[in-house]
C-alpha cells in the first residue's frame, strides 16, 4: 500500500474530504459518535501503523486522531512481486521516518514504540546502507520523546527469519557498529522498557547511568566490545544496571569480547535475571541482594556460578554442559527443567544436576526432565544412591523421555528416583515416547492389532507388590498413558498405594496410541473406591475423587 503523508495531516486532509457528504454521513455514523477516549481504545488495537493512518478519512472527527494514539507499531512489510527488496525497505524506512515526524509535531507522546526492520538479504548483505542510520536516529527519537516503551528489532531476510538464532553461524553477514552509549544521550527520564534485537551489531554500552526511570531491559544478539562498560574489566553492563530501577533484565545471544573470562552483575535492585546463549562467559559472579528469578540456559562456555542472591524464589539452570562449579546457597523454593538421565557411560553422568541439588536444599517445588536409555555404552545406573534426598520437596514434576524399545526401564528408575521424596504432596508425571517413528510421522498405530512394536507392550519392572513410601500424597496427575494392566497399572498403583490422604488424581490417555475400550476397566483397577468423572478442559482425560 502506497502513502502519502500530507493525506493524514489535519490541515491537508480538509483538501481530500467533502465537508458536506462528510456532515452528511456523521449522522448514521455510531462508531465517529463515540467519545475520542473510546476511538483511541478502538484504534490501539490496530496491530499496524499501516491500518492505523487511513482511518483519518473515515469522518470528520477521525482526521488526525491517530496522532494521540499511544502505541505505535511498525511491522515489516511484504515485498511486493514488482518491488526489489532493497526497495521495499527504502519506502519501509521512509513511512516510519515520516510517521514519527508527523507525531513529534503532536502535544500526546508516544507511550509504547515497537519497529522491526529487515536490514539482511539472503547473502547477508545490507539491502539498504541507509537503514543502520535510520535505527540510530528510531532509538535517539524514542529517548528524546519521551517513549515509555521502546521495542527495535533488526532482522534477517524473511528465509531467515524463522530459524533459531545461532550467533556464530552469522559470520558471512556484514557487521556493523552501534554507539549506544552515544544514541542514548540525553538522558530519558521516562523510558521504562527498553528491547533491541540488533541482528549482531558491534555494541558499545555506556560506563554510567543514562536511564534512570530504567524498569525492564532486554538485549538480544549483540557483540559487546571491550571499550564498553567499566572499560574491560568484568562488568560490561554496569553503566545500564546501574539504573535505580532495574528489574528485569534479559541478554539473549550475546558474544563477549575483551572483557575479563568472569562476569560481575551486581545490582541492588535487579529482580528477575535471564540469561541465554552467552558466549566468551566462562564464570558468571551474581550480588544481587533481591534477585527472585534466575535463569541460565544454553550458555556453552560457563564452567563457575557464584551467587550471593538471599532472596532467590525460583531457578532454571538448563543446557550448561560445562558449569561443574557452584559457590552459595542457592535458597530458593522453585527449581525448573533440571536433567537426570537414568543411564551413562560414566558414574557422574548426572553429577552437574546433584551437585546443583545439594546447592538447593531448600526447593519446595521440583520440575525434572528425565530421560531413560541404555545401551552397551550407557550400561551404569546413574540414579540409584546419587540423587540427594530432598525432604522439603513438596511439589514435583517430571517429564520423561524414553526409547520406545525400553520402557521397561520406567519403572524401576522412576520409582528409585521418587524415594528421595518421601514428603510429596503434589506429583505430576508425564510419558513421551521419543524414537517413535510412527508419531513423527503422523501415521496412525494401532495398539490393539498385536503387533510386536505395540507401545502397550511394555514391562516396567516394577513389582505390583511394591508400595512406594509418598504416605503425604494428596493430588496426582499421569498423562502420557497408553492403558496396559502389566505395565503402567502396576507402576501407578506402587504409586498411590501407601497415599492415606489422597484427595484428587487425574489420568491423562494418549489419544492416539491408547485404547478406547480398556480405559474404563484400568481406570477401576487403578483405583476401586471414589468417583470418575471426564474432565472437561481436556481431551481423554479423567478425575478420580474419594
Amino acid at each position: 500500500m502506497e502513502f502519502s503523508m500530507e493525506l493524514y495531516d489535519v490541515d491537508e486532509a480538509k483538501q481530500h474530504t467533502n465537508p458536506s457528504s462528510s456532515a452528511a454521513n456523521d449522522g448514521d455514523d455510531r462508531i465517529s459518535g463515540l467519545g475520542d477516549d473510546v476511538l483511541l481504545h478502538i484504534l490501539g488495537l490496530l496491530r499496524d501503523a499501516r491500518d492505523l493512518l487511513p482511518t483519518g478519512v473515515l469522518s470528520r472527527q477521525w482526521r488526525g486522531l491517530w496522532r494521540r494514539v499511544p502505541a505505535l507499531t511498525f511491522s515489516p512489510w511484504p515485498q511486493q512481486l514488482t518491488d526489489s527488496a532493497s526497495f521495499a525497505q527504502q519506502r519501509y524506512i521512509a513511512f516510519v521516518s515520516d510517521v514519527l515526524s508527523l507525531r513529534a509535531k503532536s502535544s500526546d507522546a508516544i507511550e509504547r514504540l515497537a519497529i522491526s526492520l529487515v536490514i539482511y538479504n539472503s547473502c547477508g548483505k545490507h539491502l539498504v546502507p541507509s537503514s543502520i542510520g535510520a535505527a540510530e536516529r528510531w532509538i535517539q527519537y524514542a529517548v528524546r520523546q519521551g517513549v515509555k516503551s521502546f521495542d527495535l528489532k533488526l532482522l534477517p531476510d524473511e528465509e531467515d527469519r524463522g530459524r533459531k538464532k545461532k550467533t556464530r553461524d552469522r559470520g558471512d553477514r556484514e557487521r556493523f557498529a552501534m554507539a549506544l552509549d552515544e544514541l542514548l544521550l540525553p538522558s530519558s527520564a521516562k523510558l521504562e522498557t527498553l528491547r533491541l534485537d540488533l541482528s549482531n551489531a558491534i555494541v558499545r554500552l555506556p560506563a554510567t547511568v543514562v536511564l534512570p526511570s530504567l524498569v525492564d531491559l532486554t538485549l538480544e544478539s549483540v557483540e559487546v566490545t571491550g571499550d564498553s562498560g567499566d572499560s574491560g574489566g568484568s562488568n560490561p553492563f554496569a553503566g545500564l544496571l546501574s539504573s535505580p530501577r532495574l528489574q528485569k533484565l534479559r541478554l539473549y545471544d550475546i558474544t563477549l569480547t575483551g572483557f575479563q573470562e568472569m562476569l560481575l552483575i551486581e545490582s541492588a535492585s535487579l529482580v528477575e535475571l535471564s540469561l541465554e546463549n552467552m558466549y566468551e562467559m566462562e564464570s558468571l559472579d551474581l550480588r544481587t541482594p533481591n534477585l527472585r528469578v534466575l535463569r541460565i540456559e544454553d550458555c556453552k562456555d560457563i564452567e563457575a556460578l557464584t551467587v550471593s542472591a538471599p532472596r532467590l524464589e525460583e531457578l532454571e539452570l538448563s543446557s550448561n554442559p560445562s558449569l561443574v562449579h557452584i559457590e552459595g546457597e542457592l535458597c530458593c523454593s522453585r527449581l525448573n527443567n533440571l536433567g537426570l538421565s537414568s543411564h551413562g557411560c560414566m558414574a557422574n553422568g548426572n553429577d552437574r544436576s546433584t551437585h546443583l541439588l545439594q546447592h538447593c536444599s531448600s526447593v519446595r517445588d521440583l520440575t525434572l526432565s528425565l530421560t531413560l536409555k541404555r545401551n552397551k555404552w550407557r550400561c551404569i545406573d546413574i540414579i540409584k544412591g546419587r540423587v540427594p534426598q530432598l525432604p522439603n520437596v513438596t511439589s514435583l514434576a517430571i517429564e520423561v523421555c524414553l526409547p520406545r524399545e525400553q520402557h521397561s526401564l520406567l519403572g524401576d528408575s522412576l520409582a528409585t528416583l521418587l524415594t528421595g521424596f518421601n514428603n510429596l504432596r503434589y506429583l505430576d508425571i508425564q510419558l513421551y515416547s521419543s524414537y517413535n517413528p510412527y508419531q513423527r510421522a503422523g501415521v496412525p498405530f494401532d495398539v490393539d492389532a498385536g503387533t510386536s512394536t505395540s507401545l502397550s507392550d511394555r514391562t516396567y519392572g516394577c513389582s505390583p507388590n511394591k508400595i512406594l513410601s509418598l504416605v503425604h500424597l494428596q493430588e496426582a496427575k499421569f498423562r502420557g498413558l497408553i492403558e496396559s494392566e502389566d505395565c503402567e497399572l502396576p507402576f501407578l498403583q506402587s504409586v498411590l498405594a501407601g497415599a492415606r490422604n489422597l484427595r484428587k488424581v487425574v489420568v491423562c490417555f494418549d489419544a492416539e496410541y491408547s485404547r478406547k475400550s480398556g480405559r474404563d476397566e484400568f481406570r477401576h483397577m487403578l483405583l476401586g473406591g471414589g468417583t470418575w468423572t471426564p474432565c472437561r478442559d481436556a481431551c481423554e482425560s479423567y478425575e478420580w475423587r474419594p
